[in-house]
Parts: structure tokens; C-alpha cells; sequence
């Protein structure tokens, strides 16, 4: 089941019914948006199974989400949470890290660079101390189209912590501009530059107190990701498929994380005159 990108039509009802109890009807016509194709039978058919398997709940014309299926979904992802979240102090995790000492990675595409990337992002954001801001630095937030759910729960996640976000980028295409929308401008908050901090285009950055991850694209596709931003003053359907293609591409992408005070804190002070802090116990997420 993947519920991030729904395909089938229990995803979908799944997904839709997030938002609460809806009546068939409802959930036909918001699925025919994307699947025209569907037919009332098909979807009456899933509605049957979801019911036997306790997914949904029935009453008069309103379909919900079952209460007994949220809760142990609840109980499952809690529970994972609480074990992924150990596992990163463990004898080989991020946060074992002595002073000096990195630990690297290397994968085959952008994309499943971002997949770990994310994964490791979120675990240092809530292990690390939650009143220091974090810093990111993208030569381009591309993250915001190619992987735009993905990237949305991330944000959205280390928001409710509370913990603030600062996105730095060195590039002022129409595209980087549009980002800009994704951020409320205090609990995160990007600024762009107009010439390059690093010397190459393949470079990126994210700091954690003491503790950085650094992330090296590949050279051919991170120049293709930046002839993208070049060439397109606006996101549609082409050439977003465009954009997914290019970061699908195989080639060689390395991640670093280390611990590194004295550069961490140099890094930070390079990076965070653009953002101003605010107490985040005060903020109502």
C-alpha cells in the first residue's frame, strides 16, 4: 500500500477519507478526476472489501475510516517511529558520531539519494536539539517539485516539533522564486542569493547543530537540474515528467554525515544572518 502516491482505488478512498466521512458519490467524483475510467461498480467492490477488512465504516450514505484500523495504524507508525528513532543512537547511527569521525554513503540516482536523505533528515531534526534552527542550503529546492509530498511531510513534520527551517539557495530563476510559496516565512523560511556559495552546482548542505549532512549529485544531472531551472519559467505536467526523469538517472551520489563542531558552528554563522529566530514555544503549529 502506498499511500503517498495512491493508485488503486482503496488508496484512493483511504487518502480522500483523511478529511472525513464522505458519501460514495463524493468519492467517486473526486476520483474520476484522476482515473476518469472509474466506474461505480469498481468502486462499490472496494468499498465492500475495505469494509470486511475493517478499513472503512458504513452508516446511511457516509463512508469513514474505521477507528479500529486508525488506531492500530496509529500503534504501527508510533511504533516504528519509537524503533527507527533508537536505532540512529545505536552502536553504528548518526548520533554515535564521535568528534571528527563521518559516516559516507553512495547512491545510484538523485532520487534515491532523497529517499534516504529524508529519512536520516528527520531523524537528526527530532534527536537534535529543537531550539536551534535548522540550515539547509539547495542550489536549487527542486526537492519542492520532483518530490513535492514527500518533501511537504518533511517540512510539515520538523514544523510541529516545533523546530524552525532555514532554506538558503544561490539561484534566482522564475522556478526558484515560485518555491517561495511553500515556506510561511517563520517557522521556515527561505532566502535566495544570486551568486554561488560553493563552487560547484552538485553541492548541498544541511546543519544540525554540531552534526552535518552533506550531499554531493551527481555532476551530469545536477547541471541538467539547473538547465531545467534555466529553461522553464513555470511547472505543468511536461516538464515536471522532465524533471522526474532527470533525477531518476543513474550516476554517482555520495552523502556524508560527520561530526564537526568547529565547522558546523562556521557554517551556521556563514548562513543564518539571512533568518531571524523566533521562541518556538510560543508558536501554535
Amino acid at each position: 500500500m502506498n499511500l503517498l502516491s495512491p493508485k488503486t482505488i482503496e488508496e484512493r478512498v483511504i487518502m480522500l477519507l483523511q478529511g472525513g466521512s464522505m458519501t460514495a458519490g463524493d468519492i467517486l467524483a473526486k476520483i474520476k478526476k484522476d482515473r476518469p475510467k472509474t466506474t461505480k461498480q469498481a468502486l462499490y467492490s472496494a468499498l465492500r472489501k475495505m469494509k470486511v477488512e475493517e478499513i472503512v465504516a458504513i452508516h446511511g450514505k457516509l463512508i469513514s475510516l474505521s477507528h479500529v484500523w486508525v488506531v492500530k495504524m496509529a500503534e504501527i507508525f508510533n511504533s516504528a517511529k519509537r524503533i527507527y528513532a533508537r536505532e540512529v543512537i545505536s552502536d553504528d547511527g548518526f548520533l554515535n558520531l564521535e568528534e571528527g569521525d563521518k559516516i559516507v554513503y553512495n547512491f545510484k540516482s538523485a532520487e534515491s539519494t532523497d529517499i534516504f536523505w529524508g529519512h536520516a533528515f528527520a531523524l537528526l531534526a527530532h534527536a537534535t536539539n529543537s531550539k536551534v534552527p535548522l540550515i539547509l542550503y539547495n542550489p536549487h529546492e527542486w526537492f519542492f517539485l520532483a518530490r513535492k509530498d514527500s518533501e511537504r511531510l518533511l517540512f510539515d513534520e520538523i514544523k510541529n516539533i516545533p523546530r524552525q527551517i532555514f532554506l538558503i539557495t544561490d539561484h534566482n530563476d522564475p522556478l526558484d522564486k515560485q518555491t517561495a510559496r511553500e515556506f510561511d516565512g517563520k517557522m521556515s523560511q527561505y532566502h535566495m542569493l544570486s551568486e554561488n556559495q560553493f563552487p560547484k552546482e552538485n553541492y548541498y548542505l544541511n546543519i544540525f547543530d554540531d552534526l552535518i549532512i552533506e550531499v554531493w549529485l551527481d555532476e551530469k544531472v545536477a547541471e541538467k537540474i539547473d538547465q531545467f531551472y534555466k529553461a522553464n519559467k513555470t511547472i505543468d505536467e511536461n516538464n515536471l515528467a522532465e524533471l522526474r526523469r532527470i533525477v531518476k538517472e543513474r550516476g554517482r551520489n555520495k552523502m556524508k554525515i560527520s561530526r564537526n563542531k568547529k565547522r558546523a558552528e562556521k557554517l551556521r554563522a556563514k548562513f543564518e544572518k539571512y533568518f531571524y529566530k523566533i521562541d518556538t514555544k510560543k508558536t501554535i503549529i
